[in-house]
């Protein structure tokens, strides 16, 4: 008999404390799950991060494929004190066995500043 969490699978990794990013992308962390089976899938990744800089923007990528296709964000503090948080999630549907991925990368707009990641969860959830 197969048990649910070789069906429903749930994968993650967890970064803290990722101190004073450069202006050159730098990989905050990265999920790489052992072989899944084909289905949907939940990729979701929670992160907190504070810039003490209101004159350049933060800048933060993810891929799902390896590195091979990113998807930029960037955001310019309105308050050098805040901390931004952010949750973003979709589904995939996934058609191949294999391994699966998520990695994140940030970076500062230019060398002015401090740039803290004060966390980071990737998660990669078998949805169906």
């Amino acid at each position: 008999m197969t048990d649910i969490f070789d069906i429903l699978t749930y994968d993650y990794v967890k970064a803290v404390d990722v101190l004073d990013l450069p202006e050159t992308y730098t990989e905050v962390a990265s999920l790489v799950t052992p072989t899944r089976v084909a289905g949907t899938y939940l990729y979701m990744l929670s992160l907190s991060y504070n810039f003490n800089s209101v004159n350049t923007s933060a800048f933060m990528r993810f891929s799902i494929d390896g590195g091979t296709v990113w998807t930029e964000f960037s955001r310019e503090p309105s308050d050098k004190l805040d901390t931004v948080a952010l949750v973003y999630a979709f589904p995939k549907e996934v058609a191949t066995d294999g391994p699966l991925s998520l990695h994140l990368e940030m970076r500062k707009g230019t060398t002015a500043g401090v740039l803290n990641m004060e966390f980071l969860d990737l998660a990669i959830e078998r949805k169906g």
